[in-house]
């Protein structure tokens, strides 16, 4: 795994390596990911374990299990570990139109961790955090709030209360600017193509001890949850060193 502190790590020139490192000054520090192993290298690896022909990971011949199955499994077990870890993070701007209240987020959208307002004025160019609360806590603080714009920038946003993959600001502003987000996406959805896993490759085996468990508390002749039982506790020692790790790098 390769840091990038406010520039580009030296010696890389693989422009969709290049168009995932997002900087901006303002935010914390993000960790750019690169991983090389594959989907395909985690089902043969499943295929071995499991004492199945290891043919790419084209198919269980058991029958116990589907490639569509498992890989099902790869999904969630890679989105599960991202989000109680937040071992990957993205920036992008939300797209906010002044005088409005109501925002999009990206939808690959896990957990949002930070949101700030960006003036688009040349002559102050300020940044200012947009912290979360809710409706009443803006009902009670402001109350003319939805009929009163504010001339400076939203200083709170709600995502209890909006659309779907929204969030509501307040005030809104009619001031032109951006609202910049860092949060925590999904990982990329595996095909059995060759797709490279989203967490970095450090976790990849914890993530396999966690689709391990899935297949053996699977109902059926092959059930057998006390391996099950082993292998999630396996994949939960991935998530807690996951943690550990972050919060000694914080």
């Amino acid at each position: 795994m390769k840091i990038t502190e406010f520039g580009l790590p030296a010696g890389i020139t693989n422009p969709v390596i290049l168009a995932r490192l997002m900087t901006t000054p303002e935010f914390e520090l993000v960790s750019a990911v690169f991983c090389e192993t594959k989907d395909t290298d985690v089902l043969c690896e499943l295929q071995e374990l499991m004492i199945e022909p290891v043919d790419s990971g084209a198919t269980f011949a058991s029958g116990a299990w589907t490639i569509p199955e498992v890989i099902g499994y790869m999904t969630k077990r890679q989105d599960d570990f991202i989000k109680r870890t937040s071992i990957i993070q993205r920036r992008e701007p939300l797209n906010y139109i002044p005088e409005t209240h109501r925002v999009d987020l990206p939808v690959d959208l896990v957990v949002l961790r930070r949101l700030v307002f960006k003036d688009a004025d040349p002559r102050t160019r300020f940044c200012v955090p947009v912290c979360r609360g809710d409706t009443w806590e803006v009902d009670q603080a402001r109350l003319d709030w939805e009929y009163n714009h504010s001339p400076d920038f939203p200083f709170i946003y709600s995502d209890s209360e909006a659309h779907q993959l929204g969030i509501e600001v307040a005030p809104a502003t009619s001031r032109k600017g951006v609202l910049e987000s860092l949060y925590v996406p999904r990982g990329v959805p595996f095909t059995n193509d060759g797709v490279c896993f989203s967490v970095p490759g450090e976790f990849v085996p914890g993530i396999r001890w966690g689709v391990l468990a899935d297949m053996l508390i699977k109902v059926g002749r092959l059930q057998d949850p006390v391996r099950a039982k082993y292998a999630e506790g396996r994949y939960e020692e991935a998530v807690e060193a996951a943690n550990l790790m972050l919060a000694g790098w914080a």
